[in-house]
This record gives C-alpha cells, structure tokens and sequence, in this order.
C-alpha cells in the first residue's frame, strides 16, 4: 500500500479479519469506516464499491493427482476429503447446492467459516477445499496448489461503507489504490 502511505504520510491501518456477518455489522456499528465483502448484498444502509470479480478454485495439497488437471469438477471430487465453508457462508452454501444437484456426496472431514483457515488445513494434507482466489493466491506456497473449478462459484468483492456518510478522504485513497492493484 505505497500508494495509500505517500498519499497520507503517518497513518496507519488497523486490518481485522472477521466472516462476512462480523464485517457488515461492523460497518453498519460504526465499528469501522471500510470493510470488504466477497458476495454482493441487498442492504439500504450500505454502500458497495465494486473491486473486482473472480470464481472460485479448487485447493488441493501439492502433488495430489488434481494438480495435474488445469480444472476440477464437482464429479473429480467424488470420494475425495474435503474441507467445508459453512452453511452460513455464501460460498459455502452453494458449493454444497452444486454437490447435491449434481448427485456428488461430499466427504467433509473439517469445517471452518473461514478461507484461511481452510488453506492452512490444506496445506497440511487434511483435505481440498472450495475456495475464493484471492485468499488462495495470498496462501499460496510450495504446500498447496490450486486449480479452477467448475461450475462456477461467483465472488463478487466489494468494499462496504455506511451508505448515508460520505466516505471519508483516506479510504476513497484506499479504494483508488486497491482498484489499481486489482486491475
């Protein structure tokens, strides 16, 4: 974040990871200015700011067989442990409407509400796992691929702000440097 830092010598940012519900309540508390969401809402109170689409991967430990595929279906996945995004979690809850549509059982041997967490479980050869990209890329290491998966799962990443309060100066300055990364 050069960009923001040049701009705004001195300050700093407090970044706090929390699910999806924890982020849209804490902008809609006044807990925070910003946050960042990866599926798109239907809420009067906030603002969303596009950042940037993508679908999601498929996160495997370095050397599983499906590393050697440039895709990964659901029906590639049959008899394969898995690790799930909860029900409460958007993607979580359409990969597995995806499972049961397509008649694939899922064998869940972890659960978790966060991606993170999921790539470190990965990592550590417990199973693959449904996964946004962008947590994916920035986990990346020697310990785990990732390979697109299909049928898609949309992420539609945004920044939410409390829609009856301009934005303040510094975070449209964020915003400016992340859809400059993005692009």
């Amino acid at each position: 974040l050069p960009g923001l830092q040049r701009a705004h010598p001195g300050v700093g940012l407090l970044v706090h990871v929390g699910t999806y519900a924890e982020v849209v309540g804490a902008v809609l508390s006044n807990q925070c200015e910003l946050g960042f969401v990866a599926y798109p809402m239907d809420n009067p109170a906030i603002r969303q700011t596009p950042v940037l689409d993508a679908t999601a991967v498929c996160a495997m430990p370095a050397g599983h067989p499906l590393a050697a595929r440039a895709t990964v279906t659901v029906e590639d996945l049959k008899g394969e442990r898995m690790i799930s995004l909860g029900q409460d979690v958007p993607s979580g809850r359409r990969a597995a409407e995806i499972f049961a549509a397509r008649g694939v059982p899922r064998e869940i041997v972890l659960e978790t509400q966060n991606a993170a967490n999921a790539c470190a479980f990965v990592k550590e050869g417990l199973g693959l796992a449904i996964l946004d990209p962008l947590t994916v890329t920035a986990m990346l290491d020697a310990r785990m691929a990732a390979r697109q998966f299909r049928p898609s799962i949309h992420f539609s990443f945004s920044a939410i702000t409390r829609a009856e309060r301009p934005l303040p100066r510094i975070c449209a300055t964020l915003l400016s440097v992340i859809a400059e990364t993005a692009a």
